[in-house]
């Protein structure tokens, strides 16, 4: 058989497996995957002058890029530190105006109080000059003794024991009599000015107050023996008591009540 033969009985037998006008899409042909497409690497000839230029020039380009960026590293830290220290000094100014301020403040209080005290010392030296130099007036001593059928005074002596006058001095003087039982009410009842003195110092002053018989207000017989032996017995009591009104140099009033 030759060639020729061969080939037409195989298309014979393929006709017979697949009948004209039948494709056969079960399996069909697949082709095959291209091929990866590799681009060689570039040349590079290290006789060409220009390419080596231009390696080196990388390399340069390279190193610039690091010192700039070592650099700006270095200008930011240095930026940094400046930053700080503004705020440290920022910060140590405030806190030293703060300082400034309470010793102000603290000053300023103390100066008040200094003020105040010096001006309480010298209220209290003025003060203590007052009550050394004015005028002190006071009762020293009342006497009177009823007798039958005389005339019942009651003597009080005033005394002026301070170093200066005793200007405007009043005084106001009331005898009470009531028995032992009844206890006494003192009660000044109000008496008319019959005048104002000038009293000086360690001067005594004396003022004479009718009891009983003429001028004696109210009006009061003059004791009897009857009354004399109540007396002495302590059936009946003599009070006297009263006021006085005066002022210092300092014209400041005052009063003494006995």
């Amino acid at each position: 058989m030759t060639l020729e033969d061969a080939e037409i009985n195989s298309n014979a037998s393929s006709e017979q497996e697949h009948p004209r006008g039948q494709a056969n899409h079960a399996n069909p042909p697949v082709p095959p995957p291209p091929a990866e497409l590799q681009v060689p690497p570039p040349h590079r000839n290290p006789d060409n002058p220009y390419e080596t230029k231009k390696h080196w020039l990388d390399y340069a380009t390279f190193g610039v890029e690091i010192l700039g960026l070592a650099g700006l590293a270095i200008y930011a830290c240095f930026t940094l530190g400046i930053y700080k220290a503004n705020q440290e000094s920022a910060s140590a100014a405030k806190k030293a105006a703060c300082i400034a301020r309470n010793a102000f403040l603290e000053a300023q209080r103390n100066g008040a109080a200094q003020s105040l005290s010096s001006q309480q010392a010298l209220d209290a030296t003025i003060n203590n000059f007052h009550l050394d130099q004015r005028a002190w007036a006071t009762v020293v001593a009342i006497s009177g003794v009823p007798e039958a059928g005389k005339q019942f005074i009651v003597q009080v002596n005033a005394l002026n024991s301070g170093k200066t006058l005793a200007k405007e001095f009043v005084m106001h003087t009331a005898v009470q009599i009531s028995p032992a039982n009844v206890p006494p009410k003192f009660e000044l009842p109000p008496m008319p000015i019959n005048s104002i003195s000038v009293l000086a110092p360690n001067v005594p002053y004396i003022a004479k107050n009718i009891v009983t018989g003429d001028g004696s207000d109210p009006h009061r017989e003059n004791p009897q023996e009857g009354d004399i032996d109540n007396f002495k017995s302590a059936k009946w009591r003599v009070f006297a008591f009263g006021r006085i009104d005066y002022a210092d140099v300092f014209h400041q009033p005052h009063w003494t009540l006995y």
